[in-house]
């Protein structure tokens, strides 16, 4: 039997392009500082495999650097379905018990008052991130 080698993951050169919107073309280094900075927004939450980050936004330039986060710091998150009715939102939400969640203005109301961390004020653009510190792995 012959040995088999573990592939190694490295983290993507800080140059190299992340995400290319409308509002603009995002590199790695940019994933990194938003990663620096939100993992800074998820310490007063207690984020585990039982009690995932849970997500409830539509599609958007955040909600992708809040997954790309979410991989690089190895935090467990799922997706609820936006499209659910208000019934089947709260079934998903009873079955994964999430510890916070990750929303955009327009399904915020639908959790209530649960803790929700929302990035309608930060409009992503590359200057964005000059404010950010650097991510180190």
């Amino acid at each position: 039997m012959k040995n088999k080698t573990v592939p190694t993951f490295n983290l993507p050169d800080p140059e190299l392009n992340f995400l290319a919107t409308e509002k603009g073309l995002f590199d790695y280094k940019n994933l990194y500082a938003f990663a620096d900075w939100f993992s800074d927004e998820l310490k007063p939450y207690q984020i585990d495999d039982n009690n995932p980050l849970a997500l409830l936004s539509e599609n958007s330039e955040e909600l992708a650097f809040v997954v790309g986060a979410c991989f690089l710091l190895n935090i467990p998150f799922v997706s609820l379905s936006t499209k659910a009715t208000d019934r089947e939102l709260q079934e998903q939400i009873e079955s994964v018990n999430p510890s916070v969640y990750f929303t955009d203005n327009k399904n915020r109301q639908r959790i209530g008052e649960r803790p929700a961390i929302t990035i309608s004020g930060m409009h992503l653009t590359r200057s964005s991130f000059k404010n950010l510190s650097n991510f180190t792995a």
